[in-house]
């Protein structure tokens, strides 16, 4: 069994339950200004929506970002992160903004940073995201 598949619904909760993790002390005034515009779009109907969307094409997509993410980097992949996806209105990740830095987190950026997903509402669309403890 992959890390994929033991982890999916640790996947899950990341991106459906975005205020479950508290942020870091050490982030940023601007980080932290980011994830509570996130975290309110998401919090609307069009985030909602938007988010499902983004969940959807993840699982079909890119679930190979975080097997391969977690294989390389196994330590630092049970240690829990916020960030926020950035999204242009082209669908591409601009920036994957991180309230912490660990070797996991710094490896998913790499990935996400200018990768296409969904059409978002609007240019600059902020979607916040969460990595907890795994088993």
């Amino acid at each position: 069994m992959n890390i994929i598949q033991k982890n999916i619904s640790s996947l899950l909760l990341a991106l459906l339950l975005p205020a479950a993790i508290p942020l870091s002390a050490t982030a940023s005034d601007e980080f932290h200004s980011l994830y509570s515009q996130a975290k309110d779009e998401l919090n609307t109907d069009r985030g909602m929506q938007y988010n499902k969307k983004l969940i959807d094409d993840f699982f079909e997509n890119y679930s190979y970002v975080f097997d391969r993410c977690s294989e390389n980097n196994k330590k630092s992949s049970k240690e829990a992160f916020s960030a926020v996806y950035e999204i242009s209105d082209d669908g591409i990740i601009k920036e994957f903004h991180l309230g912490k830095r660990t070797e996991f987190s710094v490896c998913i950026k790499s990935e996400f940073d200018g990768m296409k997903v969904p059409l978002p509402p609007f240019d600059g669309y902020l979607i916040p995201f969460n990595w907890g403890r795994m088993g």
